[in-house]
């Protein structure tokens, strides 16, 4: 019984070394199947058909970003991740006499996503002097992290 009993245990022994090694390899190489992604919502100024009625349509904003989708030019005044501070923003903009869309995007940049949401309680506890600050600072960061990062 003995004579049999050892063969076995070194045969499992030495089979589960064996691929434990050969997996191993397997393992770090996965690239993620999902990458999670989370909502934000821009405020959109307008969207214009070429750059100089972007010029001629945003003299009134001190910060903005314009991204470039296909053939049209989207100017974004605000971003958040808090649908509470949407609508505040939209007054915001709105009492300066600007005309607000709310469009929601897919981000996936955690680094970004992490930021917004530091911003976002701010901007709950901030008045009007503050929010432009808020958002600058925001909208560099998009600038910086996703439409430079893409």
């Amino acid at each position: 019984m003995k004579k049999i009993l050892m063969p076995i245990i070194g045969a499992i022994v030495i089979g589960l070394i064996l691929g434990k090694v050969l997996f191993s390899q397997y393992e770090k190489k996965l690239d993620p199947v999902f990458e999670e992604k989370e909502k934000i919502y821009v405020l959109q100024q307008g969207v214009y058909s070429s750059a100089e009625n972007v010029e001629k349509h945003t003299t009134n904003l001190d910060y903005y970003i314009v991204d470039k989708d296909n053939e049209y030019y989207r100017v974004y005044v605000a971003i958040t991740h808090n649908k509470d501070n949407v609508e505040k923003l939209k007054q915001h903009y709105k009492s300066k006499g600007n005309d607000i869309y709310v469009r929601e995007l897919d981000v996936k940049n955690l680094e970004f996503l992490e930021l917004i949401k530091q911003y976002d309680l701010l901007l709950e506890s901030s008045g009007d002097n503050e929010i432009e600050q808020i958002e600058k600072q925001v909208i560099s960061k998009y600038e910086e992290l996703i439409t430079r990062g893409e």
